[in-house]
């Protein structure tokens, strides 16, 4: 392996000895080999060590003692890179053979000050873009990704972007909060192509998601204190504020944690000009309803929705 690659390509894991073999293939068959491969595996207690024995003198492995979650699993990562550029690649995806190289000759052929890139994926289970928002080819900003952008893109980006910049491993399996840092200084290409393939088969085992009542406290519990992505949404896209807002009060709410329920009815007051009457009772509503009762209503949904 180059000791000073052009491109670090990072892959955290976690229980997908099914899978990873696929992803790792995807990067060694790339058109582009000035690469390195670096592999976190969070704890894994399936076989996936066993499967990765044979990539090991074409990967960089980082073992953690047992599952600390994406983010640790990412940080790791991020810690270990010696790429001018470095990318993400989920342990069950796999990347089209020319990927690296399209996306690395965005900024040789377009602008030389273009220090991140971004392209589209194709999603197995519908086997269109699984990003949607953007319809052609050309630069985007911060602005441009909290209003327009959703659904799952990919790309690469500049190592001095990052800095000391980290994932915050208190917050289960979200990368916003880091990635609109990194964007708010970045000169970002969308490139309205698929150079990636984003595998729906199967569960997402390396997130921590928000689907248990614990993590969705814990999340808007830690959430509201990240001024920096606050001011983000209030700027760019307002109703998303609102929406998280008022999430952000109902779960504190249901859990009893009234400092929190503060903190979300101050962030929610900045917006209030902008809330119509309806809204304003809406959104009072969890600070009326006892515990007890919201709790009650959360199960009911959750069943509505099958989760």
């Amino acid at each position: 392996m180059n000791s000073n690659p052009t491109i670090s390509i990072i892959i955290a894991t976690y229980n997908r000895s099914g899978t990873i073999e696929r992803c790792i293939s995807s990067i060694l068959r790339q058109s582009f080999s000035d690469l390195e491969i670096i592999v976190v595996d969070d704890g894994s207690t399936d076989n996936t060590l066993n499967v990765l024995k044979p990539y090991e003198d074409k990967i960089r492995l980082f073992k953690h003692p047992f599952n600390k979650g994406v983010c640790a699993a990412k940080n790791t990562g991020l810690n270990q890179i010696k790429g001018d550029w470095f990318a993400f690649l989920d342990d069950d995806d796999e990347l089209l053979p020319h990927a690296l190289e399209t996306m690395l000759n965005v900024p040789k052929m377009i602008d030389a000050k273009i220090d991140a890139v971004t392209c589209n994926c194709i999603n197995t289970s519908t086997n269109e873009f699984s990003g949607i928002g953007l319809s052609g080819s050309g630069y985007i900003d911060l602005k441009d990704i909290v209003q327009k952008c959703k659904g799952e893109y990919w790309g690469i980006t500049k190592t001095s972007l990052l800095g000391n910049k980290r994932f915050n491993e208190d917050l289960p399996g979200v990368g916003n909060v880091l990635w609109y840092r990194i964007d708010n200084i970045a000169r970002r290409y969308y490139l309205h192509e698929a150079l990636r393939i984003y595998h729906m088969d199967g569960n997402d085992h390396v997130t921590q998601n928000l689907k248990t009542l614990k993590n969705k406290i814990k999340y808007y519990r830690i959430l509201v204190r990240d001024d920096f992505y606050w001011d983000v949404l209030y700027k760019y896209n307002l109703p998303r504020y609102k929406k998280e807002c008022f999430k952000g009060k109902y779960f504190l709410a249901l859990d009893g944690d009234k400092q929190g329920l503060n903190a979300y009815r101050t962030r929610l007051r900045k917006a209030r000009s902008e809330l119509s009457f309806k809204n304003i009772i809406t959104y009072s509503l969890p600070e009326i309803m006892p515990p007890g009762i919201l709790k009650s209503i959360y199960g009911i949904t959750q069943k509505v929705k099958g989760n």
